[in-house]
């Protein structure tokens, strides 16, 4: 291991865009978790808002903060890695919120030396949710996580994910330029060189609300479909051809029929 890595620590990556009224949120939900031995690393992506000084707020020496340039995501959380000092590297959205028992409960799946990723399942919450309600994505996936499984749908939340840090880094951590589906390369990624297992149990809420950058059918069948593009070029991901193509001409399909409906 690394000399500037301590084993057990978990690295909390918390990216922000204009989440002033959001953030605090997820910052106390990492500090209300029962597993204590945790750094927060958050990465105020040029935002314009109060974001800052709702931050600086939290006195505490486990809290790292640095402003960057706005150029996307992926370039704040790959940033938070590397200003972390945490053997797992954990994601949370500035408007998502952990559950208090989250990494006690999936830090157990990593006593298997194979495992690099543990994820969990979800709930919604928010204006578009009046009622709480479960994402159920994990019943989706093949109970053994393999890599085919992933492929076929991503059914791993960004805010649910602990990872080895040192699988991050040999997966390359989130590809930069990609707006939406940059987690899911990821992902995908992280399989090839590691198992990836699912807690069966929702262990993040997941807020619904106006200013997320996801929403839109035409957007998503978009990235989606640039994401399975990429794909095919990708040597990395020969063996598995026919399913990247069938998905690949699928969302293609999806994002042409949104395109002409305006969705």
């Amino acid at each position: 291991m690394d000399a500037g890595i301590q084993k057990g620590l978990v690295s909390v990556i918390i990216p922000t865009y204009n989440n002033a009224e959001y953030i605090a949120d997820a910052i106390d939900s990492v500090c209300k978790q029962t597993y204590k031995n945790y750094e927060i690393i958050v990465i105020d992506d040029g935002s314009s808002d109060f974001s800052e000084a709702v931050i600086r707020h939290y006195h505490s020496s486990s809290l790292y903060y640095e402003r960057i340039a706005h150029e996307g995501v992926s370039v704040a959380r790959n940033v938070g890695v590397q200003n972390a000092h945490g053997e797992f590297v954990a994601f949370l959205d500035a408007d998502d919120i952990w559950f208090p028992e989250k990494l006690e409960i999936q830090l157990p799946v990593f006593q298997n030396p194979c495992v690099g990723l543990v994820y969990s399942d979800m709930e919604f919450f928010g204006n578009a949710f009046p009622f709480h309600t479960y994402s159920e994505m994990t019943k989706h996936a093949n109970r053994a996580d393999s890599i085919k499984s992933l492929l076929w749908r991503n059914y791993i939340g960004t805010s649910s994910v602990l990872m080895r840090r040192e699988v991050f880094d040999k997966a390359g951590g989130f590809p930069v330029g990609v707006s939406i589906g940059e987690d899911y390369l990821l992902w995908l990624s992280a399989f090839l060189i590691s198992q990836g297992k699912g807690v069966v149990k929702p262990l993040v809420r997941y807020r619904i609300h106006d200013k997320q950058s996801s929403r839109g059918r035409t957007k998503n069948y978009k990235a989606l479909f640039m994401c399975y593009r990429s794909l095919l070029n990708d040597r990395r991901f020969r063996a598995y051809w026919y399913i990247v193509l069938v998905r690949y001409l699928v969302y293609g399909l999806k994002y042409s029929l949104a395109a002409a409906l305006h969705l």
